[in-house]
């Protein structure tokens, strides 16, 4: 079935469904679950006994302003490390150097490129095609902003299967005082030809004080993020422009609401 709706359509189910869960039942979850994200087992140094704490340059440049960090210009299942550390260093396979932003990555943060650009990633609705954020052991990926950022961050994500969690701390290595959490619910299944993990939701959250480190946990294989934005609630991504964040019950109802009719007059059609 060719998916003939907008993105603010897709955005409007993923709400209704993140409201009503009881629409798909437990048993049903649990009779299709969904595949992991990795479709095959990657290439290259991906393989992890367990997460590592990244490499720390304390002395990297101050952070100014907001960054969007899309990964793309990474390769498949390749460490993405350093990347975001500038001409310092790296990805993890010699990609790069990246945008001198100070940040570094725990090294089981891996990038993954969707099948359909001829990578092992079984997604889609991806915010910037065609790269994104996963791990494949551990409990979660660590981003480290040894300069700290501050206001709040956000970001697309993608997990039909299982949920996940964000904690954001004031120093590296998700250590110090926690600043804040963040629940990841489920997001809707993709329905066939799409992919199993499509679409990709947004959400934020906002902090008091500098953070200098934030951990993307959820099952390994299990979740992808994507257009991770430091500085701002509001994930930046789309052609069509900014994306609302969907990090409050309110939006969510709003944004349903608001689309109902208009995906019904889409899927009648």
């Amino acid at each position: 079935m060719a998916r003939a709706y907008s993105r603010g359509s897709v955005l409007c189910v993923s709400t209704l469904l993140l409201l009503a869960p009881s629409v798909l039942s437990a048993s049903d979850q649990a009779a299709s679950p969904p595949p992991g994200i990795c479709c095959a087992i990657p290439r290259g140094p991906s393989n992890f006994s367990k997460m590592a704490a990244a490499r720390v340059d304390r002395s990297a440049p101050n952070f100014v302003g907001m960054a969007v960090l899309t990964f793309e210009g990474l390769l498949n299942s390749e460490p993405i490390g350093d990347y975001y550390n500038g001409a310092k260093a790296n990805g993890g396979t010699g990609s790069g150097p990246g945008p001198s932003y100070g940040i570094s990555f725990s090294s089981n943060a891996l990038a993954l490129i969707a099948s359909s650009a001829g990578g092992g990633g079984n997604f889609g609705g991806e915010p910037s095609p065609v790269t994104t954020l996963f791990f494949l052991t551990g409990t979660g990926a660590v981003m480290n902003v040894p300069a700290g950022f501050s206001t709040g961050f956000s970001f697309y994500y993608a997990a039909p299967g299982q949920t996940g969690t964000i904690t954001v701390y004031d120093d590296v290595n998700a250590t110090g005082n926690l600043l804040a959490t963040l629940p990841l619910p489920l997001t809707p299944l993709g329905v066939p030809p799409a992919p199993p993990y499509d679409p990709f939701l947004p959400i934020g959250v906002s902090f008091s004080g500098v953070a200098k480190s934030v951990n993307f946990g959820g099952a390994a294989n299990f979740i992808a993020f994507d257009n991770i934005t430091l500085g701002s609630q509001t994930p930046q991504g789309f052609a069509e422009g900014v994306v609302p964040t969907l990090s409050t019950t309110g939006l969510l109802l709003v944004a349903s609401l608001l689309g109902l009719a208009g995906f019904r007059a889409l899927r009648s059609a």
